[in-house]
């Protein structure tokens, strides 16, 4: 019986250390910080397709549902929903169209609005 609690005891210790060695390390100082994300930001504007961010916003019409779930609320599945709504009715005339989306409504619209395009 002590012999299971060391296992356990041990196997929770492992699983704590590969849950902290799985995490991002935090940048040196705060002034790296802001240079570092800028270009990150830039460059993956400039070197993805249509779908990605522009100016700091989606377009709904062309985004992937990857892309869609970087939006506050937008989960994976309400993500692919808007895929599919826009693959079976066509692009989006106007971005309050998304709240006939499954999984969207007036809260989760009024939370996105300012960072979704057309």
């Amino acid at each position: 019986m002590q012999l299971r609690h060391y296992f356990a005891l041990f196997t929770a210790i492992i699983a704590v250390v590969f849950l902290l060695s799985s995490q991002p390390v935090p940048a040196k100082s705060a002034t790296d910080t802001p240079a570092r994300t800028t270009k990150k930001v830039a460059t993956s504007s400039s070197n993805s397709q249509s779908g990605s961010k522009t100016a700091g916003k989606i377009n709904i019409n062309t985004a992937s549902a990857k892309t869609l779930t970087q939006l506050a609320g937008i989960g994976p599945k309400t993500a692919n929903n808007i895929v599919a709504y826009r693959k079976k009715h066509g692009k989006f005339k106007k971005i309050d169209d998304l709240l006939q989306v499954k999984g969207i409504g007036e809260k989760t619209l009024k939370k996105i609005k300012s960072r979704v395009r057309l």
